[in-house]
């Protein structure tokens, strides 16, 4: 088992007209266990460090807006080189979520943060997208990863040039439902729908690979010196 590092979650519940958007404490509760059952075979665990919650009907709607993300992150984020900033709202255009990669901006720059539809959470009325594991996938972005179909069947597939990722077959398009034997790509390998940076449904995604693993420590290490600092 490799090290673990302790990642401090700031969770952020924007609320809209009549709360709209509210989530209870307990269930935040229980998005980070299912956050860390998802990477308890990586370097990486999660621990509920601040909750607060902000109405603003602009920001819960259009939160997935760059200008609305940028004022909301800018007043709401917990220190970013050292803590995972999610910000559940209600992006009205059929996302689940977002994130930026490590190397997007430097390290303590606000936009860091994870944007969640609040209703992906576990129990919530997303389905099949309400086990939480829309988090876990954004998660992933947060610390490196990238979608198992990014680039399609080409070179380098779902990791870098300088970084391969050679235990996730190459795979053409995203899977939805959970089409498993899937194969699209012509080199070796079944398409890995259970993985969970594919687009499966929650109850499909299963998985990180070791390779996987490896690259977020390579990302975390070279991209958020502190958070891997601890």
């Amino acid at each position: 088992d490799k090290a673990k590092i302790m990642v401090p979650v700031a969770f952020h519940v924007i609320l809209g007209k009549n709360d709209e958007g509210d989530i209870s404490d307990d269930v935040i509760a229980e998005q980070i266990d299912v956050l860390n059952q998802a990477y308890r075979k990586t370097s990486f665990e999660f621990e509920l460090a601040s909750i607060d919650r902000k109405k603003n009907k602009g920001w819960f709607k259009k939160c997935y807006k760059t200008a609305k993300f940028k004022k909301m992150t800018r007043s709401l984020a917990v220190d970013p080189a050292s803590h995972l900033n999610v910000y559940s709202c209600g992006p009205n255009n059929g996302l689940l979520g977002r994130s930026p990669l490590p190397f997007s901006y430097p390290e303590d720059d606000n936009r860091h943060g994870i944007l969640l539809l609040h209703s992906s959470v576990p129990g919530g009325s997303a389905v099949p997208y309400d086990e939480g594991d829309t988090l876990v996938h954004e998660v992933g972005h947060y610390l490196g990863l990238l979608h198992t179909f990014q680039n399609g069947c080409e070179f380098p597939g779902d990791g870098f040039p300088e970084f391969t990722v050679d235990d996730t077959p190459y795979e053409a398009e995203p899977a939805y439902g959970c089409p498993k034997g899937r194969d699209t790509c012509p080199s070796p390998g079944k398409d890995p729908v259970t993985n969970y940076m594919d687009y499966s449904d929650d109850p499909c995604l299963k998985k990180f690979s070791r390779d996987q693993s490896d690259l977020m420590d390579y990302m975390v290490e070279m991209y958020r010196p502190t958070l891997w600092g601890g």
